[in-house]
């Protein structure tokens, strides 16, 4: 499934009217958030971004000043294994084509916080992320490639659903 048919699935089958604010996991650029939030979540007022490139929190900052003028915005340039802090809780989390960087033990303590400090009750996590089954063209294939193992969306959901309900 490409990324234009996975943001129209996840229009239909998810209400985030509702969200007000948003927490972003390693955005790059932004290019794929600034869809979802325009397509799926129209009503957020505050979003924060954690994003370790220098280079891409400048053009995500310019992509969020003139793509999403009246939604404030907060750019932290860290990994978000050293982030501390998060003011108040958000509705909505977004990780869009990074937890293939972030290690299974890391990945673990980053679902850990997600849920236990930074989602607001009744929040939502957005995870895309190619599956680790093969098809040509795969992200998962550069990583096999490189010998590492890219997590396998059936691996990524069990996790998570582990921590939401410990």
């Amino acid at each position: 499934m490409d990324f234009a048919t996975t943001i129209n699935t996840l229009t239909s089958e998810l209400n985030l009217s509702s969200v007000k604010s948003c927490l972003t996991i390693g955005p790059g650029d932004g290019e794929y958030e600034v869809v979802v939030i325009k397509q799926c979540a129209v009503n957020i007022s505050k979003l924060i971004a954690v994003e370790p490139d220098h280079d891409s929190v400048e053009r995500l900052r310019n992509l969020l000043t003139n793509s999403l003028p009246d939604v404030e915005s907060h750019v932290i340039e860290t990994k978000i294994e050293n982030w501390k802090a998060l003011d108040d809780p958000v509705g909505l989390v977004l990780m869009m084509c990074v937890l293939y960087y972030i290690s299974a033990n890391d990945r673990k303590e980053l679902f850990k916080k997600l849920y236990g400090q930074w989602l607001c009750t009744g929040g939502q996590v957005v995870v895309v992320n190619s599956s680790g089954t093969k098809c040509p063209g795969n992200i998962c294939e550069f990583y096999v490639r490189l010998g590492q193992r890219a997590p396998a969306w059936e691996d990524i959901e069990t996790e998570l659903l582990q921590v939401k309900y410990m």
